[in-house]
């Protein structure tokens, strides 16, 4: 019931339990003295006595120290949920983050639900269902103790009822784990669709496809409604079977006490009250487990996803720092995803000082060669070589300490212009911010503070041009343009374009786009196509040779009027 891979990352929290635990025998035995006073009481009044006001005071000063120990226990729950949340989103953001996001079957939706909504799911587990483990353990054992100095055969009862709930609640955890990794399993693939669904709106409404669409999301938010509602009725039954258990015990112990009591071997009336009284205590922890159990099964079986993702092997990380980066070469390399092969016999060469294309039909394996030059999740066969060393062998911060990888998709924050430069150059100051502004022929934005959102109507080439002065504030030997002119209007497009051209004099530009006009200003082209580089050569020899780069290049040119140049 305990998951030895969960306890670990307790680490230094681990004596939180053991408090909490205490904390809990000592509420059960302030509240096992309550009721023994309260039993002394109602015998008193039973037999117009008069109350015992010593006893009165005993009552109250255990319902103070109760709400005292009420307090540390929520105070240490407190902290070993953030502790623990803290560590396993740590772990799985960095290793989200050394896997370059590249993780099969498994979208970007999907990995912010487990990562939020899936820790989330974990703290019931941790601050209620660990603690209660060791509680109900050890909790049924001391009244069993107490409840044989009143009559060990009332005792024996409660306790051989007791093993009937973690009995129940073993059946029933077979069939929770099928329902929970049922459940989460719609659940990410709901949102996927979703967010898909969401992005491709325009398109689908283009094309008249929205209505099937919106269909298909019913379905499956039916689906997820009834196994949602399988999950609440699991829970149900399984508490009713507890409820029946636990109470039903109690019952018992009680009917035999009373049935004792009639035959005189309990001559005491205020231990029959106590018994009464006290019975039910000897099922609540483990009723209580049973309880947190379910709820933290949910997050349990989230978990399992989370570890399917920690558990993948990354790329290791080289020993050897860089100083700056003069040179790039892949010779005979081989990409591969698992058993498929992307791209063979890669033999290229860039260089400080120039600017190189890249460009290929869609799926020819332009964006697998930015994954290789990003230690992304992809298999690399032959030597890819910086300044002639290994890439392997390089510590992955000091080699992206020289290198910006800028793509279509490159994000500006919700946050001021200031504050999106400062998110990746924190030291830079508000001159420098209005220098690379200018760079790219944005200094009509004279206000550093100006929010980025979805109401500025800013243009994609204009976003992407402040994607990129961003960039080129850190002043990188390598800059890696994954489509970054992609989508975007002319006028962003040729100002970007004039731009990586100047900035070629002395730095390693590599332009991937499939614009083949884009490329006139490259030194260097190499052109993909049937998994390896059909051409390569300058723009000039390429498009005077009768091959595939000049046949794209004129069918380019035609679908756009014959001017491609726009």
């Amino acid at each position: 019931m305990l998951d030895k891979t969960l306890l670990k990352f307790l680490d230094k929290d681990q004596k939180y339990i053991y408090f909490i635990t205490l904390i809990r025998l000592i509420t059960l035995l302030l509240s096992v003295s309550i009721y023994y006073f309260i039993c002394i009481n109602l015998y008193n009044i039973a037999n117009n006595l008069s109350i015992n006001y010593f006893c009165l005071i005993i009552i109250l000063i255990a319902l103070v120290f109760k709400y005292i120990l009420y307090i540390l226990n929520s105070k240490f729950e407190g902290i070993i949920a953030n502790n623990v949340q803290l560590n396993i989103r740590k772990q799985f953001l960095t290793k989200i983050f050394n896997l370059n996001g590249e993780i099969k079957n498994y979208k970007t939706q999907s990995l912010m639900s487990l990562g939020i909504e899936g820790v989330e799911q974990l703290k019931m587990y941790y601050t209620s269902f660990i603690p209660q483990f060791f509680y109900s353990l050890i909790a049924p054992l001391i009244l069993f103790i107490i409840f044989s100095f009143i009559n060990f055969k009332v005792a024996l009862i409660f306790l051989l009822c007791i093993p009937l709930i973690p009995m129940s609640i073993i059946i029933v955890s077979k069939y929770a784990k099928k329902i929970f990794n049922k459940y989460w399993n719609q659940y990410l693939n709901m949102g996927n669709d979703f967010l898909d669904n969401l992005k491709g709106m325009k398109d689908l409404k283009i094309f008249d496809y929205d209505k099937i669409k919106q269909l298909e999301m019913d379905d499956k938010a039916e689906n997820f409604r009834k196994i949602t509602m399988k999950v609440l009725v699991m829970q149900l039954y399984s508490t009713s079977i507890m409820d029946f258990i636990a109470f039903g015990g109690a019952a018992i112990g009680i009917v035999v006490a009373l049935s004792l009591f009639l035959n005189n071997e309990i001559t005491n009336f205020t231990n029959l009250i106590f018994i009464i009284l006290v019975g039910a205590e000897f099922f609540l922890p483990l009723r209580s487990l049973g309880s947190s159990f379910h709820i933290s099964m949910n997050g349990v079986s989230a978990f399992k996803k989370i570890k399917e993702i920690l558990d993948l092997k990354e790329k290791e990380n080289g020993q050897i720092n860089l100083d700056n980066i003069n040179s790039i070469s892949f010779n005979n390399v081989n990409l591969a995803y698992e058993d498929k092969t992307v791209l063979q016999n890669l033999n290229m060469n860039f260089t400080k000082n120039n600017l190189y294309g890249i460009s290929g039909l869609s799926g020819s394996g332009k964006s697998s060669i930015v994954k290789a030059l990003s230690f992304a999740n992809i298999d690399v066969l032959g030597k890819i070589t910086i300044n002639n060393i290994p890439l392997i062998d390089l510590n992955k911060n000091s080699y992206f300490d020289h290198v910006a990888i800028i793509s279509f998709n490159s994000l500006l924050f919700n946050m001021s212009i200031r504050d999106n430069f400062l998110l990746i150059n924190p030291n830079i100051s508000d001159e420098k911010i209005f220098y690379y502004l200018k760079m790219v022929k944005l200094d009509n934005f004279n206000d550093l503070d100006f929010v980025f959102n979805d109401e500025n109507n800013l243009s994609l080439g204009q976003k992407q041009r402040f994607i990129i002065s961003m960039y080129l504030s850190l002043d990188k030997d390598v800059y890696i343009l994954d489509e970054a002119t992609s989508n975007i209007d002319h006028d962003s497009e040729q100002i970007i374009l004039n731009l990586v051209k100047q900035l070629s004099k002395n730095k390693i530009i590599i332009l991937i786009s499939h614009h083949l006009f884009n490329l006139s200003i490259c030194n260097y082209i190499y052109y993909l196509q049937d998994n390896k580089i059909c051409e390569e050569g300058d723009f000039s020899s390429l498009t005077f040779q009768d091959g595939e780069f000049k046949k794209l290049y004129l069918k380019q040119c035609e679908l756009l009027g014959g001017n491609y140049n726009g």
